[in-house]
C-alpha cells in the first residue's frame, strides 16, 4: 500500500461540496476533496516527522483556489481545480510526479469524453476564492463501495440536502446506479444553486474561513 500526505479544505461546507462533485461524477472511486502534498511512501511517516512538517507550514497563509483545468495525457483523464499553494512549498515532495501542480481533483476516470463534459460544466463558473486548510495528514485511500462511503459521513448528506431544497434532485443514495448523463444533469443543477458566479458575470473573490 502506498501512502500520501496532504491537506483538506477546512471549511466543512466547501469540503463536502467538492467531495459531492467527485462522487456525482465518479461514484465508483470516492474520496474526500484534498490537496496531495507528499508521497508516495511505503509506510506511514513517524508522528514526529509529520509534526515537524506541519511546523514548517505558515498557519496564517490562506491558499487560493483557482480555475478548473485538466490532465489529459495517455489514459489519464483528470479534471481539477488549480490551487496556489505557496504556503506548502517548504513541505512539497512528490518525486514520482515532478511536473505536478497543487490541485483538487473533481474527476479522474477512464473516459476522456466524460472528463471533457465535466470540465465544460465546472469551467462555466468562477472558483476564485481563498481557502484555509487542515494540517498535513495522511490522505485516506479511495473507497470503491459508494454505500460504505455515504454511511461514513453526514457532511455529504447535509450538503446534498441543501441542494435538494433548491433543485429537483434524486436521493443521494440512488446516484451511483445512474448513467453518466443523469449524473451530469445533477452536477449542472448543483452548480446552478451553488452560489458561484457564472464566468460571464465576472469573478468576485470569496473568502472561506
Amino acid at each position: 500500500m502506498r501512502y500520501f500526505y496532504g491537506v483538506y479544505p477546512k471549511d466543512r461546507g466547501l469540503r463536502a461540496f467538492l467531495s459531492l462533485i467527485r462522487y456525482v461524477c465518479q461514484p465508483d472511486a470516492i474520496r474526500y476533496a484534498h490537496i496531495t502534498v507528499r508521497g508516495p511512501y511505503s509506510r506511514r511517516l513517524p508522528k514526529l516527522q509529520v509534526l515537524s512538517l506541519n511546523c514548517a507550514i505558515d498557519p496564517l497563509h490562506r491558499m487560493h483556489l483557482g480555475e478548473p483545468d485538466s490532465f489529459f495525457e495517455g489514459t489519464q483523464n483528470t479534471v481539477l481545480l488549480r490551487v496556489d499553494a505557496e504556503r506548502l512549498k517548504d513541505v512539497w515532495h512528490k518525486p514520482d510526479y515532478p511536473d505536478s501542480i497543487a490541485h483538487i481533483t473533481l474527476y479522474d476516470g477512464n473516459s476522456r469524453a466524460q472528463a471533457l463534459r465535466v470540465l465544460n460544466v465546472v469551467s462555466s463558473y468562477c472558483w476564485d476564492m481563498n481557502i484555509s486548510t487542515s494540517e498535513l495528514t495522511v490522505i485516506e485511500p479511495k473507497i470503491s463501495d459508494s454505500d460504505g462511503f455515504l454511511s461514513m459521513t453526514t457532511d455529504l448528506h447535509r450538503a446534498y440536502a441543501k441542494f435538494r431544497l433548491e433543485a429537483d434532485l434524486p436521493e443521494l443514495g440512488s446516484v451511483a446506479s445512474m448513467d453518466f448523463a443523469d449524473r451530469l444533469a445533477i452536477l449542472r443543477s448543483m452548480m446552478e444553486v451553488s452560489g458561484l458566479k457564472k464566468v460571464a458575470h465576472g469573478c468576485h473573490e470569496r473568502i472561506i474561513a
